[in-house]
């Protein structure tokens, strides 16, 4: 039977340890965050490094506490880059906020290559620009995928 959106309920999984899916058989569906509390800060952050192939399914930001004054040249910058078998890293997605942007409303990015391989490292880089009125504060960003079922390290 595929498997489908609905057609399988609690009451369809036996509550018998020896009855589950193995967890050999199931894709994993992950998110991976990056947050700052306070005024958004300058940063490199590693979210993940893959096991398996799999899908990129979502990234998006969005400022938490303060969003930056208008009139204001500030921006703050939010780009996701990937490397490949230790390889230099290559721009996947970017995510840009102003003063036009309201804060806790996510803005997402689009993917260049949706296609996930094993062994990929995931990094969010922050940069500021701008020195004129209010900065953010405050940043929530995540990345969703999926990956292959994890038959080992």
């Amino acid at each position: 039977m595929p498997i489908t959106i609905g057609n399988i309920g609690n009451d369809n999984i036996s509550a018998a340890e020896a009855d589950w899916i193995s967890h050999f058989k199931v894709r994993h569906q992950l998110c991976f965050v990056h947050s700052q509390t306070g005024n958004v800060a300058a940063a490199t952050v590693y979210l993940h490094g893959s096991v398996k192939s799999g899908t990129l399914r979502g990234f998006r930001a969005r400022l938490e506490e303060t969003a930056i004054s208008t009139g204001s040249d500030r921006t703050v910058t939010i780009a996701l880059a990937r490397s490949t078998g230790g390889g230099a890293y290559t721009a996947e997605s970017s995510i840009q906020f102003s003063q036009a942007d309201a804060v806790r409303t996510f803005k997402t990015g689009t993917f260049s290559n949706a296609t996930l391989s094993a062994g990929e490292v995931f990094r969010v880089t922050v940069t500021l620009a701008g020195s004129t009125g209010t900065a953010a504060a405050g940043l929530l960003v995540e990345l969703f995928l999926d990956e292959g079922p994890m038959t080992s390290f």
